[in-house]
């Protein structure tokens, strides 16, 4: 488990909020109450293990910096193997905006600085930021049909098929898994089995589609490419194009595909893990991905859920229930920290119980 505790400041909705994670964690609660912010605040400090990553338009401090204050941050602590602290930071000032980065190790710290949009933070903060989220950081997921559906380019060597955070290139990645990891592609075809019991199998095909190219005159070209294409067996229908497969069939398979083919340490961030699952299948599915964490102690998955069906799978340990105060900043709180939750859950389960909740006891004296 890379993170133990995630603490945000003055990011976005959250004045003050420590959330603290395990292997395997779901946030809950209403809509804009800050819960996919959480997710993203994570996502931005691992992208300081990249070099020049910051210096694109992924951060835009007027829209992170909560209203009203002049400095936000972000800070990770770190579990073992890997203990430690890493913070990132943004300062407004009268030029424009600044952004730290600080982190320590046992006896070993370090800190700097530079005007945005540059940060590029030392060796050290960014050898230790590569041991927790891994070479390409944490796996922020907003798979969409479309781009999971979509035909994609092989490509070996220097360049390697990579899955993007929308889930464009799943076909080339899982062409990959066929060819060189066969065990590990038999194995996410077998649990997206059991998460849609229609699925009898999953294969790659050749594909010619056509891509948009810009040529050095920034003029754009259709041009013809290869690459592989997904076509799945269903009970009902044989070689169905995955254009024509349910949303929740893709959306599961993009999401074992991350957690199984990835190399570890890795984080995965997912908005809205049930998002067009049957309550059973989203149970399957959490099943299955806690069993892959177990399996691999370098695997983090941290979701947000609106599904109490979903929540039935998870201990009140593993919910962070979210609520926004009367000022309109968030508290983050376990589920198991409410005061009748030991009471309620010899009675109830976790689902049930949140369901049953109001979540403005969250923010009351004592909130995070």
């Amino acid at each position: 488990m890379p993170i133990q505790k995630v603490t945000l400041k003055n990011y976005k909705t959250h004045r003050h909020t420590e959330v603290p994670l395990l292997p395997l964690t779901v946030l809950v609660g209403p809509n804009s109450v800050g819960k996919t912010s959480v997710l993203d605040a994570i996502a931005m400090v691992s992208e300081l293990a990249h070099p020049g990553v910051l210096s694109g338009p992924r951060i835009e401090p007027d829209l992170v910096l909560r209203r009203g204050e002049k400095a936000l941050r972000v800070s990770l602590d770190l579990a073992a193997p890997y203990p430690g602290l890493v913070e990132f930071g943004i300062d407004r000032t009268d030029d424009g905006f600044e952004a730290l980065c600080a982190w320590e190790r046992g006896r070993r710290k370090g800190s700097q600085s530079a005007p945005l949009p540059a940060l590029l933070p030392d060796p050290d903060a960014r050898q230790l930021l590569s041991a927790v989220f891994g070479l390409q950081g944490a796996k922020r997921l907003r798979l969409d049909h479309e781009h999971l559906a979509a035909p994609s380019a092989i490509e070996v060597g220097e360049q390697t098929t990579a899955l993007s955070e929308t889930g464009h290139g799943l076909a080339g990645v899982l062409s990959v898994a066929k060819l060189f990891q066969e065990p590990v592609f038999d194995q996410i075809v077998t649990e997206l089995r059991a998460v849609v019991p229609s699925v009898e199998g999953v294969r790659v095909v050749r594909s010619r589609f056509k891509v948009q190219r810009t040529d050095e005159n920034g003029v754009d070209h259709s041009v013809e490419s290869d690459g592989a294409e997904l076509r799945i067996d269903f009970v009902s229908a044989r070689d169905v194009p995955a254009r024509a497969a349910s949303e929740g069939t893709l959306l599961a398979l993009g999401l074992l595909t991350v957690v199984h083919f990835f190399p570890l340490p890795q984080v995965v961030l997912f908005d809205d893990l049930e998002r067009a699952l049957h309550p059973r299948a989203q149970r399957e599915l959490v099943h299955l991905l806690r069993r892959t964490i177990e399996h691999n102690p370098g695997l983090q998955l941290v979701a947000t859920t609106h599904s109490p069906y979903l929540v039935d799978e998870f201990s009140t340990e593993e919910v962070i229930v979210c609520a926004l105060r009367p000022d309109g900043t968030t508290a983050a709180r376990r589920l198991s920290e409410h005061p009748r939750a030991e009471q309620a859950m010899k009675l109830m389960s976790t689902g049930e119980f949140l369901a049953a909740t109001e979540e403005q006891w969250v923010a009351g004296e004592g909130g995070g």
